[in-house]
């Protein structure tokens, strides 16, 4: 029996459920609409095996039928091993959600049916969740219930949150909360214009619906603590908080706008339209961001010189991510784990070296967007290949082309030579050489080169980039077999049959517990564990296979991935290089 993702995620979300589901609302959970769930279902019954079926019985909804307790369990572990459809951060967005509305304790079973979910499925979420388990307090008679002061309900209800939002308790939220921001939207973009205060269309969205949840926790009479963060109320705070009282009616006390002003003061904004007069942040990190960039030098070798303007952006966003740090907040990132993989090394370095160097810690969530400023600068460090134009032309002809090259196409070429074709030999051909030609005959004994038109390169724009994608591509795999014969010390299997993930490590005779140490989950189904020793050693990769996956953060890991880089070899760009491209989608997969 083979189901697609969403087959199985649909038969699963039946399974966890002993009573009829309407379509109406399986359809919205499963985000398609009712005439796509009726295909699927028939499809879902047309692959089961005899005597198991889905029963759909008018408007009363669908059931599984025929379908005995073992065999149900083995179809929940064969929806378990592909977790990532189960969408686990949108069901421990459900479980928050309606804890931060209770008012009391909930037990687990009124949970567990209001969110159409087994028992088991929500123990199974509050244990692999971090964000669960820091804040849920659970009593064995009274059941669960979250203790935080409310300006902190506040801020993680603003990420978990929205009008798309499919749960039950969102849904009775709802109609307020999409007629709440409908009236808000214009107005705000509005303010925003009107006292230049430009920021992302997600930190403006971010903002409204902090409004937005502040607003109905009010009108629900969740009071805001005495919280004076000793800010001055702008301006734009003042006319904000006039047009809520004007719309929507309702009076924000001193505390609440001082606490909108420290939500407002920590928005992303872009560097060219700060004002030179709001740019006081700049002597005060300027000295730090020396010194990380030199440890970063000392330690590990690595240049990551920057210009003004590089300087100035870096300097601005780890400003606001101090505000939102001193308040106790941080930006929800849903690309941290493709961040993870793609850029390990400008992440571990934000890891080892940020605190230190700037005094404050970062948010597990905003490490990578700091790490982003980082690969870029690494990234402009990267290899570049030579191109020769080879004419047998006019020189007058070929030189626009040398310049057209060098202005499209400067990120990737390290040169440009023009060549008369009377020059060009057979010796002259490498691999990482880019051959450009006017002349059919070169084409003819060079197989490699790319014929061109002098005055219509932009014709060809795609096919020159495919060819300096295609050069710079086999450089890296020629790279990477090199560096994976030194580095990479093969896959062995691990037995995790009842363990978490710390219990496997365990095993490996490494100590970490939860929140411990940095977490680098990857978006292909792997834990990366990097370390850094100071000193003279051997530098290897040792990659782990999990038969029996660990279910860790949402994720179902089938490989851990152990690297470790003595600093004195003084092959870091070179080590993680290879690590990144180890870590590619599917490369773990083909190395068994």
């Amino acid at each position: 029996m083979q189901l697609t993702n969403r087959q199985l995620f649909i038969l699963s979300y039946l399974l966890n459920h002993t009573e009829r589901i309407s379509g109406e609302h399986l359809a919205s959970q499963v985000g398609i609409s009712l005439r796509t769930l009726q295909s699927e279902i028939q499809e879902i019954n047309r692959k089961l095996d005899k005597g198991i079926r889905i029963d759909a019985s008018g408007r009363r909804g669908y059931i599984v039928q025929g379908v005995t307790p073992e065999i149900r369990e083995e179809l929940l572990d064969q929806a378990r091993d592909r977790q990532s459809l189960f969408m686990p951060e949108d069901r421990v967005n459900d479980i928050l959600t309606l804890l931060l509305f209770a008012r009391d304790y909930t037990n687990m079973e009124a949970l567990a049916n209001t969110l159409y979910l087994s028992k088991a499925s929500v123990f199974r979420t509050i244990e692999s969740s971090n964000a669960l388990r820091n804040v849920v307090t659970i009593s064995r008679t009274r059941g669960m219930i979250i203790e935080l002061p409310e300006c902190e309900k506040r801020q993680v209800l603003t990420k978990v949150f929205d009008k798309d939002a499919q749960n039950p308790i969102a849904r009775e939220l709802k109609q307020s909360y999409v007629h709440l921001d409908t009236l808000l939207r214009v107005a705000l973009i509005n303010l925003f214009k009107r006292h230049n205060y430009a920021v992302s269309g997600e930190a403006l969205r971010s903002f409204r619906r902090y409004l937005i949840i502040s607003i109905l926790r009010d009108k629900q009479g969740y009071l805001l603590e005495d919280v004076d963060h000793n800010l001055p109320i702008s301006s734009l705070m003042q006319e904000i908080a006039a047009a809520v009282r004007t719309i929507v009616g309702v009076v924000f006390s001193p505390f609440e706008m001082q606490d909108c002003q420290a939500k407002l003061n920590s928005l992303c904004t872009f560097l060219r339209d700060v004002p030179t007069h709001r740019m006081e942040w700049l002597p005060v990190w300027e000295p730090k961001l020396r010194l990380f960039l030199s440890e970063i030098c000392r330690r590990f070798g690595i240049d990551l010189s920057m210009d003004a303007e590089d300087r100035q952006r870096f300097l601005l966003h780890i400003h606001k991510l101090h505000q939102r740090v001193s308040i106790g907040h941080h930006e929800s990132n849903y690309h941290k784990r493709e961040i993870n993989r793609t850029y390990p090394l400008s992440v571990h370095l934000i890891v080892l070296v940020f605190e230190e160097c700037f005094g404050f810690p970062v948010p597990e969530t905003e490490v990578s967007f700091l790490a982003m400023y980082i690969a870029m600068k690494l990234r402009s460090h990267a290899k570049r290949i030579d191109c020769i134009i080879v004419t047998a032309k006019n020189p007058s002809v070929a030189w626009p082309m040398k310049q057209w090259m060098e202005e499209h196409f400067s990120r990737h070429l390290q040169s440009v030579e023009i060549v008369e074709h009377y020059r060009f030999t057979p010796t002259m051909v490498r691999e990482d050489l880019l051959i450009l030609t006017t002349g059919e005959d070169v084409v003819l004994s060079c197989p490699q080169a790319i014929l061109v038109k002098p005055f219509r390169l932009e014709d060809e724009y795609d096919l020159i980039d495919q060819c300096i994608q295609r050069i710079r591509n086999h450089y890296k795999e020629s790279l990477f077999s090199s560096s994976l014969a030194r580095y990479y010390r093969g896959m062995e299997p691990l037995d995790a049959q009842g363990k978490n993930l710390y219990g496997v490590l365990a095993d490996l005779g490494i100590s970490m517990g939860p929140g411990e140490k940095y977490e680098f989950v990857l978006d292909t189904d792997a834990f990366l564990l990097p370390r850094v020793h100071e000193g003279a050693g051997e530098n290897s990769i040792r990659v782990f296979s999990l038969p029996n996956t660990v279910f860790h953060r949402g994720t179902e890991l089938r490989h851990i991935v152990i690297s470790d880089y003595y600093t004195q070899t003084g092959e870091m760009k070179d080590f993680y290089d290879c690590l990144q491209t180890l870590l590619l989608p599917g490369r773990l997969d083909s190395m068994q």
